[in-house]
């Protein structure tokens, strides 16, 4: 009777005891932990650097030879596509908001406080810093601020998130996720700089192309930083090396593909190169001949020159 008592005792205090992530299915912990916090960022972030590093080919394409490109669409002056981007981006932020922030009622995890960001306040903050660059964008689009306000804005995001990544890396349980959030952290250190450059520096394409590429990275490294917090895949002495492997990957990838679908094509074709060089050897030979014709004209005059003295000379000695 005690026995049994005490099993149906036991079989209480188990119903009453929240489900901790690790007793989940894995489709539970891929989908609130994974989707919303890695996979959902990450992926929009990949396919918002991929969309722009399209429409940049589209771009390069359509230009006549001759035209800079840096001139032409740095900073972006395509307001509607602003307008558009930001705006969906903005409601997508609002709506992850309010799922971090009403996370008890669908995990059921027994969190403190229904709202979660008492909790939990990182996700949110990040959220936020991207919500602030939306705005911003919007305002632009508007004509309410100034040009290129929202990139100025991106890369105040990018340093927030990078403190934001500092503390948050030290909370993870392994040190493994410790390492690749830092490395996150990281990331968007190394942004808020190329960024910045980017902004300082209109007429570096390179520099905003870089800022697209890094979108790729970051959006690739937050999935994967999302599935090793969940699955544990890479040990410590693997992580870097695929962080450099990734780093190759898309400056390569982007690199090629700018090199023969990009239009260059006027500025590395042979014929222009001999034509340039063929400019080149005439300047440097009439440069030449000019060189020589003042010199002839300079010896000219010294000669004339000597002629009078001794005309000069001689009168003064019949004298």
């Amino acid at each position: 009777m005690n026995s049994t008592l005490e099993d149906g005792g036991a079989m209480d205090s188990l119903l009453e005891v929240p489900v901790e992530a690790h007793e989940q299915t894995w489709f539970t912990r891929i989908f609130y932990a994974g989707i919303l916090f890695h996979t959902i960022p990450g992926v929009a972030m990949m396919l918002g650097g991929f969309a722009m590093l399209m429409i940049c080919l589209f771009r390069a394409r359509s230009l006549r030879p001759g035209q800079s490109f840096s001139s032409a669409y740095i900073p972006e002056r395509n307001y509607g596509l602003v307008q558009c981007v930001a705006s969906g981006l903005f409601v997508l932020i609002i709506l992850a908001t309010l799922r971090q922030i009403t996370s008890p009622c669908f995990t059921g995890a027994g969190s403190a406080s229904w709202l979660c960001w008492l909790n939990q306040p990182g996700h949110v903050a990040m959220y936020g810093s991207y919500a602030s660059v939306c705005l911003v964008a919007l305002l632009e689009s508007t004509g309410r601020l100034s040009m290129d306000s929202w990139r100025i804005a991106l890369v105040l995001c990018c340093l927030m998130n990078y403190l934001l990544m500092a503390g948050h890396s030290d909370m993870k349980p392994t040190l493994e996720d410790k390492l690749t959030h830092k490395i996150w952290g990281d990331i968007e250190l190394y942004h808020a700089v190329i960024l910045f450059y980017s902004v300082y520096n209109a007429s570096s394409l390179p520099a905003y192309l870089g800022t697209w590429i890094m979108f790729l990275l970051k959006g690739c490294w937050i999935v994967l930083s999302g599935v090793q917090l969940q699955f544990h895949i890479m040990d410590m002495e693997v992580i870097r090396p695929v962080f450099v492997l990734l780093v190759l990957f898309f400056t390569g990838v982007t690199t090629v593909i700018g090199a023969f679908f990009g239009n260059i094509h006027y500025q590395s074709d042979l014929s222009l190169r001999n034509k340039s060089v063929d400019s080149m050897n005439n300047d440097a030979y009439q440069t030449r001949n000019t060189a020589g014709i003042l010199a002839e004209g300079e010896d000219y005059k010294r000669l004339l020159q000597s002629s009078d003295d001794q005309n000069s000379l001689f009168e003064n000695e019949q004298i």
